[in-house]
């Protein structure tokens, strides 16, 4: 019995590997202390020795490697690689350096560790989480001495990335509501109508919450993921799960709308001055707009980049995901190496990746990293659908469910905000599809 409740601490460490900065950083804004380096480092000491311990006494279990892992091991050696044969030495580099063991490696052996059988915990402890957070969230509307204006959206908790964080928790949670939802039994309305209003309450609250973070790549990554737990949940009738995705969206629109007749300006897309572009030479990144197929002119000026007057978060993920496409037909094979779209990119302040993890791939590691990373994915799925085939336990199906609504989560988030650097809750769940896995190379050898 004590060594369950050991291996379970890895089901808490994942929670607490996505969300203790939020929640430390909230803790800090509230009490006026301000948000130092140091207290990140000391977070994430802490989080790597609680790993450590746990792979120490968890040790057997890597002696044999999944194909997830392998796949992850090739994908991070054709990064280094990379680095080695087409990078030379740059801030970017060093900082993408320290961010892999804290926001890949570890988020992949926490995950590596997880028990399916446990996974319901973890959803649970999301959803709690996402309900604490809402109260927080109004405090601080009510009694911020902020002032935003149309060109900047409200900060929640005081810093520019409170929105993401605060709706990354959200989109999670009510991932993790629709999983609890559809768990139910549709059979005794009894004995479930209380839980069952409750959790529909909860939905009602987290959906709106949610979309007050006017996150839009988030909220629909949380609307996708949602949607996915409940079309999978298979004891459920079709119809039901038909008319709660239904729900959702309905949800999603009426809370748009409400928050958009309050204020005309919630949704405003955030905009930027042209002081962000780069004034220098950029003939190398003309050839490749050129070979993209796309008209140079809409992106870049001669000698330089184009000053885009009011541009706003959407075209520049625009010119982003050209300027990516741009890199991968010039570079095919190979990429134009890992952690050198910037140097390419006419946007210097958000320059350095394209907020998409495909893309990201293909323009800096071309067809050979690109293929890799895919390869992962498609594994991982795998190993998901053939557990949920090969497994007789109502509630191991129920729990991969939720792991593979969660990657589905992530991994769309990722093409909106991602960078395979720091996509911790990606390789978070990577790892949880590599122990899944595991579990279906021993149903096959029990078979």
């Amino acid at each position: 019995m004590r060594q369950n409740k050991f291996e379970r601490s890895a089901t808490y460490l994942g929670v607490f590997l996505l969300f203790s900065l939020l929640y430390t950083q909230t803790f800090t804004y509230f009490i006026g202390l301000e948000w130092k380096r140091s207290f990140s480092v000391l977070l994430y000491v802490l989080i790597f020795v609680w790993l450590a311990i746990l792979l120490f006494k968890q040790k057997l279990k890597w002696w044999s490697l999944t194909k997830v892992d392998l796949f992850v091991l090739f994908f991070w050696s054709t990064v280094g690689l990379s680095i080695i044969f087409r990078t030379s030495l740059t801030l970017d580099l060093l900082k993408y350096l320290l961010y892999v063991p804290f926001m890949v490696f570890i988020p992949y052996f926490c995950g590596r560790l997880i028990r399916v059988s446990d996974f319901h915990i973890f959803m649970r402890i999301m959803l709690i989480l996402g309900l604490l957070i809402i109260p927080l969230m109004i405090a601080d509307r009510v009694y911020s001495t902020a002032n935003p204006t149309v060109l900047v959206r409200w900060p929640i908790f005081g810093h520019d990335y409170g929105r993401l964080m605060v709706g990354s928790l959200l989109a999670c949670a009510l991932t993790a509501t629709c999983f609890f939802v559809t768990s139910v039994d549709d059979t005794d309305w009894s004995r479930s109508w209380i839980k069952k209003l409750v959790l529909y309450g909860c939905t009602v609250l987290i959906t709106f919450a949610l979309v007050a973070t006017a996150t839009r790549g988030i909220i629909l990554s949380g609307i996708l993921g949602a949607i996915v737990v409940v079309l999978c949940r298979r004891n459920s009738s079709l119809v039901r799960r038909f008319c709660v995705s239904v729900t959702i969206v309905v949800l999603v629109v009426v809370a748009h709308f409400s928050f958009s007749a309050i204020d005309p300006h919630y949704f405003l897309t955030a905009q930027y001055s042209e002081s962000n572009f780069k004034y220098e030479n950029s003939s190398t990144l003309s050839s490749l707009t050129r070979a993209s197929g796309a008209n140079a002119q809409e992106i870049l000026a001669s000698p330089g980049c184009r000053a885009m007057r009011g541009a706003d978060s959407v075209n520049v993920r625009e010119l982003l995901y050209r300027e990516a496409v741009a890199m991968f037909l010039s570079h095919p094979l190979v990429g134009v190496g890992a952690t050198k779209f910037g140097e390419y990119s006419c946007w210097s302040k958000v320059g350095s990746y394209p907020h998409s993890t495909v893309l990201q791939v293909l323009a800096e590691l071309g067809l050979l990293g690109g293929g890799v990373f895919v390869m992962c994915y498609l594994f991982a799925f795998r190993a998901q659908f053939r557990l949920a085939i090969l497994s007789k336990d109502e509630h191991s199906v129920h729990a991969i469910v939720g792991a593979f609504a969660l990657l589905i989560l992530f991994f769309a988030a990722d093409q909106i905000y991602g960078n395979y650097f720091m996509a911790t809750g990606t390789w978070l769940m990577l790892g949880v599809s590599s122990s899944v896995q595991k579990m279906v190379t021993l149903a096959d050898a029990n078979e």
